[in-house]
Parts: C-alpha cells; sequence; structure tokens
C-alpha cells in the first residue's frame, strides 16, 4: 500500500514542472495569444511596476494624512489648516519594460501581426526585429499613468520627461546585482511624437567586452530618482525593482 502512494506522488511531482511552464516557454511566439501577449508585457519576469499615491485637497487646505508612496511628511499635514471640503486619492504608476530582452519585442511583434495579418511581407519583417542583435545596451522602456484619468500630475510629469536629459539622473539611477557594483545610467532617449515612451540605456559590457550580467546572478535591481514638481509641490519619486535572472530565460538564453 505505501510503494502505491510512493508511486502516486512521484507522478505528481513529475507533473509539476509542466503545470508550472509559461507560455513562452512552449510556445512559438507566432502562436502567442493577444491576452498571452499582453500578460507577457505586464506581468512576466521582463516587466516591472511601482506605483505612488497622493492624497488631493479638494477644496481648501485641510489636514493630509500619508499614504504608501507620498512624500507629505507630518509637518506638511500638521500646518495645513482650514475645514475640511474631501479629498481625492490619485495614484500615479510608472511601468518598465526590457526592451532589449527578446521575448518582449516578440510579445509586441506578436501584436502587430494579429493587428495587421494581412500586411505584405509583415511576417518577415516581424522576424528580423525579434531576432536583432541588441548589441551593447540593456533598454528599460518607461510608460506612465495616472489615475484618475485628467489628473495635472500627468502633464507635470510628461514635461518632466520630455525636459529631462541624462545629467538629471546622474548618480540616482544605476543597474547593480550581488556580483556586480553600480552601473551608471549610459543615456537618456526623451519620449518624442514618433515613440512617446521615454528610455533607460545602460551598457551592456564593459570597456574590454566582458558581460555586466551572465544570468547567474541571485538578483539585478534598478534604482532611480524623479524629482517632479507636481501640482505646485516638489515631488521624490524613488524608484527600485528587483529583477529575478534565473526566471529571465527564454529559448534556453539569459534574455535582459
Amino acid at each position: 500500500m505505501r510503494k502505491k502512494h510512493i508511486g502516486l506522488l512521484f507522478v505528481v511531482l513529475l507533473a509539476l514542472p509542466l503545470l508550472a511552464a509559461k507560455f513562452w516557454e512552449t510556445k512559438n511566439y507566432k502562436e502567442w495569444s493577444e491576452k498571452e501577449c499582453m500578460d507577457l508585457l505586464t506581468k512576466s519576469p521582463w516587466c516591472f511596476s511601482n506605483g505612488f499615491g497622493q492624497l488631493d485637497q479638494i477644496g481648501m487646505n485641510t489636514p493630509q494624512a500619508n499614504i504608501p508612496g507620498t512624500t507629505r511628511g507630518a509637518q506638511a499635514s500638521e500646518a495645513a489648516t482650514g475645514p475640511t471640503f474631501g479629498e481625492r486619492e490619485s495614484t500615479i504608476t510608472f511601468d518598465f519594460r526590457l526592451m532589449s530582452a527578446k521575448p518582449v519585442r516578440a510579445a509586441l511583434a506578436r501584436l502587430q501581426m494579429i493587428k495587421n495579418p494581412d500586411v505584405p511581407g509583415v511576417e518577415e519583417k516581424i522576424d528580423k526585429y525579434v531576432n536583432a542583435d541588441p548589441g551593447n545596451e540593456i533598454v528599460f522602456q518607461m510608460i506612465f499613468s495616472v489615475k484618475p484619468k485628467g489628473d495635472s500630475s500627468g502633464h507635470d510629469i510628461l514635461e518632466f520627461l520630455r525636459r529631462a536629459a541624462l545629467a538629471d539622473f546622474h548618480g540616482t539611477t544605476y543597474l547593480r546585482s550581488d556580483r556586480q557594483d553600480n552601473i551608471p545610467l549610459m543615456s537618456y532617449i526623451p519620449p518624442s511624437e514618433r515613440n512617446p515612451n521615454p528610455a533607460f540605456v545602460f551598457s551592456r559590457a564593459d570597456k574590454e567586452g566582458k558581460p555586466y550580467f551572465t544570468g547567474d546572478e541571485k538578483s539585478i535591481s534598478l534604482r532611480s530618482e524623479f524629482k517632479i514638481n507636481t501640482k505646485g509641490k516638489l515631488r521624490t519619486f524613488n524608484i527600485f525593482f528587483q529583477m529575478k535572472p534565473k526566471d529571465m530565460r527564454f529559448q534556453d538564453r539569459f534574455e535582459m
């Protein structure tokens, strides 16, 4: 009887890796559904999100409570006086995509195939895009959003990102791992009409051509700091996220 139970347990354990497998590990990207593409672009090991909340006064100045992500301190809350007409919560989110990683390009390319199935030569062009060599660049595309829609913080953040230059991120924006000290930002690409989303660009290898990251690290993290005037007040957005190299494999290769 005991042997029977052990055999059943063995079968269950063998099945676990199959159940845990991600669609990008088992399916060709040309077979991904639209939902799968969007999942990869939002919930995969190559995509990250930082959210910040704030309470906006409605009416006259009122005392405000701190909520996670805000830069309002106790002094600001205590200094505000006057009757309360209400408060509205707004949320600012910064999403990052590793554009230099092949699976991210594959998801974006597959979405184009789904939306434009009859365009002549589309498959050949998309294959070329997906398999392009990222060279010496590690590229993080940034997409920000503000809720509720129409909140004036959105305009303030967009203006900051449009006017920002590499110097604005000096000393605050870098990659690092448990095996590698800080790697500073190599270049910053502001949003434009052609590409509305800004990007951070880091060097992939040192001057001798040795890669900074191999996929054998326990973790890789990105840090940055945005100081932006929103609604007449200077706010600091401390950006941080941690990547798991062991999960960042696509077609049996570490992708970053």
